[in-house]
């Protein structure tokens, strides 16, 4: 199994990649906790992935993954 490694989101960088999209701070550190969350739960591995992703982009790719783990 994948270890996941989340000393990403802690920093500015991950930040200013979703601050693009206009995600307050706030905001940012939530979905943080959720993608952690998620990711300890179904072992998918490094948020770097992740990162990259928009916000619409990245919720329907978690409602996907959870829809694929379900079935």
């Amino acid at each position: 199994m994948l270890k996941a490694d989340y000393s990403e989101l802690e920093n500015e960088e991950s930040f200013q990649t979703f601050k693009t999209s206009k995600m307050s701070r706030q905001t940012f550190d939530l979905y943080s906790h959720c993608i952690k969350d998620f990711l300890e739960y179904t072992k998918l591995g490094s948020y770097n992935k992740l990162a990259k992703l928009g916000r619409k982009d990245l919720q329907s790719n978690l409602i996907g993954w959870i829809r694929h783990d379900v079935n």
